[in-house]
């Protein structure tokens, strides 16, 4: 029998949505079982390991853990209504994250091929002008994007795995021995992490400054090529 996660609707997220974009619970994320890669991401930035449902949603939460302009992020945060005067459509963002400047930015992951689907590309298109509509930028990460080169994801789940964390003590006045903050955190510093943070930096940077009609041009090129 399939395992179910309920997933919470962020605060900071519902806080972005109108009246008009009515929050529904958000899906609940099926756990190892099916044919997709499923599993959680232990972050530093979120105060529960995030959930992803494929490997292109886990190579997205490798660069927003690394970035360094990203303060928190995370998946699947509410099921959106998206309206407009011709018809309506429910619709699930992939991912969120908060920008150095608090500002909450809304995502959605896509491979290059599946994004220039016709009715693919039309339907993001119609959520990132209500998205727009809203104040609230929306933005799509392609997986040339995520994977511009072949050493890029190897390299941050490396050095993911080999960060330290922070070292944790015992609440002793818990009877279930929970844990309190941590005494300190060991941000890495080595090399290797300031280039990686450059990358992922600039890796962002490139996908919230452009339009939608470079979005789609950036993909056609990925596949192109």
């Amino acid at each position: 029998m399939s395992k179910y996660q309920k997933v919470k609707i962020d605060p900071t997220f519902l806080r972005i949505v109108s009246g008009d974009m009515r929050p529904r619970a958000a899906r609940r994320l099926v756990t190892r079982s099916g044919r997709r890669s499923r599993g959680n991401f232990p972050s530093r930035k979120s105060a529960v390991p995030v959930a992803y449902e494929s490997q292109l949603e886990l190579a997205a939460c490798r660069v927003l853990e690394v970035a360094s302009s990203v303060r928190r992020f995370g998946t699947q945060p509410a099921n959106l209504e998206i309206t407009d005067p011709e018809h309506s459509f429910r619709y699930t963002p992939d991912l969120y994250f908060v920008w150095q400047w608090r500002e909450t930015v809304v995502g959605e992951v896509k491979p290059d091929r599946k994004f220039l689907r016709p009715d693919v590309r039309d339907r993001l298109h119609q959520v990132t002008r209500r998205f727009a509509e809203e104040g609230t930028l929306f933005v799509v990460l392609l997986e040339s994007d995520l994977k511009p080169d072949p050493d890029l994801q190897d390299d941050l789940a490396r050095l993911l795995r080999d960060a330290p964390w922070p070292k944790l003590r015992p609440n002793l006045g818990s009877m279930h021995n929970e844990v309190a903050e941590p005494d300190e955190d060991p941000e890495p510093t080595s090399d290797a992490w300031q280039r990686a943070r450059a990358v992922c930096d600039d890796l962002l940077r490139r996908v919230m400054d452009r339009s939608f009609a470079e979005t789609v041009r950036a993909a056609e090129t990925a596949v192109e090529q």
